[in-house]
């Protein structure tokens, strides 16, 4: 798999890699489900209410141009 990843381009560059680490969790069996993301790369953390924030985040992170991206955790929109 590593192989063939390192095929697929520079994965030194954050354009070209990202690598978060997605935790879920609930209180209950009837509470919805919470989520977090890690970033590997800075060490952020960015927690979630709603499931739905959480993939609109992801989504966002490998959609947005470089130029597009917030300078501070302050400009991200998270719960």
């Amino acid at each position: 798999m590593l192989v063939s990843m390192l095929k697929m381009g520079d994965l030194t560059t954050t354009e070209n890699y990202k690598g978060y680490l997605v935790r879920f969790w609930r209180g209950s069996a009837t509470s919805p489900w919470r989520a977090s993301a890690h970033n590997a790369q800075s060490g952020q953390h960015h927690h979630f209410a709603q499931l739905e924030d959480l993939f609109s985040f992801l989504l966002q992170e490998v959609t947005q141009q470089p130029d597009d991206r917030p300078d501070s955790v302050d400009d991200m929109q998270e719960l």
